[in-house]
C-alpha cells in the first residue's frame, strides 16, 4: 500500500470530509481511513508563490513529517496544506507547528514525545 497521497480525488476526500487545524503556515486535514497505516499528502496552491517557492515549502514540510512520523497514530489520512506568507518560513517554524497541529488534533502516540535528530527532546 502506499503511504502518500497522491490523486486529486484522494486529496479532495480529506478536505471534503475530515477535520482541520489552521496554524501561521500550514493546515492539516485528517481523515480516518480504516487501515492500519498512515498516508500523507503535501500541497502548496498558487497564491503560495511561484514554483521555486512553493517546492521549497513542500520539501521543508515532507523533512518535518520525516521526524514526525514514527509518533503520529496509524490510520490517517493526513494533507499538510501551506499557507501563503510574505517570506518563507524557517525549517524550525514549521517543525514546531506541524508538532502543534499534529497534537492539538489528538493525532499524536500517547506518551511518546518528538524527538530531534540530535536526540534530545522536543522543548513544547
Amino acid at each position: 500500500m502506499r503511504l502518500i497521497l497522491k490523486k486529486n480525488h484522494e486529496f479532495a476526500r480529506v478536505y471534503r470530509k475530515g477535520r482541520f487545524l489552521a496554524g501561521k503556515h500550514m493546515v492539516l486535514y485528517a481523515l480516518s481511513n480504516r487501515t492500519s497505516v498512515t498516508r500523507v499528502g503535501f500541497a502548496a496552491g498558487l497564491k503560495c508563490g511561484g514554483s521555486v517557492e512553493r517546492n521549497r515549502l513542500k520539501r521543508l514540510m515532507r523533512e518535518s513529517y520525516r521526524g514526525k512520523a514514527a509518533g503520529i497514530l496509524p490510520g490517517y489520512d493526513l494533507v499538510f496544506s501551506a499557507r501563503p506568507a510574505p517570506v518563507l518560513p524557517l525549517y524550525g517554524e514549521i517543525e514546531k507547528e506541524m508538532g502543534y497541529l499534529i497534537r492539538k488534533l489528538n493525532l499524536a502516540t500517547p506518551g511518546q514525545e518528538s524527538v530531534k535528530a540530535n536526540g534530545r527532546e522536543e522543548e513544547t
